[in-house]
């Protein structure tokens, strides 16, 4: 994990205040998270909230309680299939091997095309 992670943290800019909001306030919640989910070191961000323990706010786009949770969990950490994302992400069904939706229909789309190529090659072999 790259030292310096916290440069590139999308909420580097803002007060420390926005990240922790009072319980009960949905609106500050959801721009925290928000703001969490276009951050390009979320990932780190979490790993980090989770050894520090951190108790409240919101880091790698996780509430204090998700966190709790998902210490307690059975997540795994996973490292996306499709080559060329390679995003870690914590999961609890280490079947799903790509990190979002996105992913899974370009590594779907992939295979697809490899599968109907070989068919196509045997199809041309047997001849």
């Amino acid at each position: 994990m790259n030292p310096n992670w916290r440069e590139q943290a999308a909420c580097r800019t803002y007060p420390v205040d926005f990240m922790y909001p009072e319980r009960g306030d949905t609106a500050g919640q959801d721009a925290a998270k928000a703001l969490c989910t276009t951050c390009p070191v979320q990932y780190p961000c979490l790993v980090q909230a989770i050894k520090d323990g951190e108790q409240d706010g919101y880091f790698g786009g996780m509430s204090g309680r998700a966190r709790r949770a998902l210490k307690r969990s059975d997540y795994v950490t996973m490292r996306c299939a499709w080559p060329t994302c390679g995003k870690e992400f914590a999961q609890r069904h280490p079947q799903n091997v790509c990190c979002s939706e996105e992913c899974k229909r370009k590594r779907r789309n992939q295979y697809r095309k490899l599968h109907s190529y070989k068919t196509y090659r045997e199809t041309l072999t047997k001849s």
